[in-house]
């Protein structure tokens, strides 16, 4: 009997659309997180980004629409460069990550962050 394939959705984000090569930075998130999941043995069911948004609260266009794709879909992980992609801010980062774990998403971050 074969191992039970594992589920994820990948968020990418940038601050600032001024940021030098916007589009570098978010493919270089998106390639490192796809890395992740293929050493891991995961697949990628779907993906959602932000560009040009400060995340202090949490809840932005993209990462909204992946929030109510994770109510609908099963999925068991959360696959991010790192936790700080999600929100700079540690109240809202636990607000949120306690939300996924009522669904049965972990967070997979590339790299560690250590603030969150």
């Amino acid at each position: 009997m074969g191992s039970v394939v594992k589920k994820a959705v990948l968020y990418t984000r940038v601050a600032s659309q001024a940021q030098k090569d916007v589009s570098k930075a978010i493919q270089i998130q998106k390639q490192q997180c796809e890395s992740l999941a293929l050493l891991k043995g995961i697949n990628i069911a779907d993906s959602f980004s932000d560009i040009g948004i400060n995340n202090e609260k949490g809840y932005t266009t993209d990462f909204q629409k992946l929030l109510n794709y994770i109510t609908k879909e099963k999925v068991d992980y959360l696959l991010v460069y790192s936790k700080d992609r999600i929100s700079r801010s540690p109240n809202t980062y636990k607000e949120i990550e306690k939300q996924l774990e009522t669904f049965g998403v972990e967070i997979l971050p590339v790299v560690v962050s250590p603030i969150l």
